[in-house]
């Protein structure tokens, strides 16, 4: 099946994300201000020490909301916030035809192509929505500044699952400098692309949630 004849939803948790608009209007915001004066009130609501929070909220809302697209292709990108930690990762997702990729494998799409520190770690996984997906985790060197203006060498952390369906590749990818967070992020990072809905239009409009 051709993706031409479809279209896809994303219907991430709103317990564990929270969607960053790539540009505006989006969805009942129609700038920037107003995502940000809206959004992380609604973040803190219930809870203790809201006055706190929902600063902190406010602070990490501007700065995800800056945070450039790691690559042309993204169309979505959600903010990693669990209930129980507050967090400043981002998930990207990228849909790109098969024609497009060509005769790729998973395999490849699911890895950078870039040098590592450490040999990639790739595994096939079962996908309660696409069957099957494949997981890669690479650690890529990066610069890092220091507190007194210096450079030093340190490591980014990339997790990306790759998956296929309706002749399109979908893409969600994680790049952050604590290994330990992408671990823990992983089960979350694969209910995010189990949440993909795959349908023609109407019927994503009948019922965005039901899978195809």
């Amino acid at each position: 099946m051709d993706m031409t004849e479809y279209g896809y939803r994303l219907i991430a948790d709103p317990a564990t994300w929270v969607p960053v608009p790539r540009e505006f209007p989006f969805g009942e915001w129609v700038d920037a201000d107003a995502w940000l004066a809206d959004v992380p009130s609604r973040l803190a609501a219930g809870v203790t020490d809201a006055g706190e929070i929902a600063e902190w909220y406010r602070r990490t809302a501007s700065a995800v909301l800056d945070v450039p697209a790691p690559h042309a292709g993204v169309q979505e990108t959600f903010w990693y916030l669990p209930l129980d930690r507050l967090e400043t990762t981002l998930a990207h997702l990228s849909v790109v035809p098969r024609a497009v990729i060509g005769e790729a494998t998973l395999e490849d799409i699911a890895t950078t192509g870039a040098e590592t520190v450490m040999a990639p770690r790739i595994e096939r996984i079962p996908s309660r929505v696409f069957g099957e997906a494949v997981r890669a985790l690479e650690t890529l060197p990066a610069r890092i500044d220091d507190a007194d203006g210096g450079t030093g060498v340190g490591i980014l952390g990339v997790a990306r699952l790759a998956a296929e369906s309706h002749g399109a590749i979908f893409l969600i990818e994680v790049i952050d400098p604590s290994l330990d967070r992408i671990a823990l992020m992983l089960d979350d990072l694969l209910g995010l692309l189990d949440s993909i809905r795959i349908g023609t239009i109407d019927e994503l409009e009948r019922d965005p949630a039901s899978p195809v």
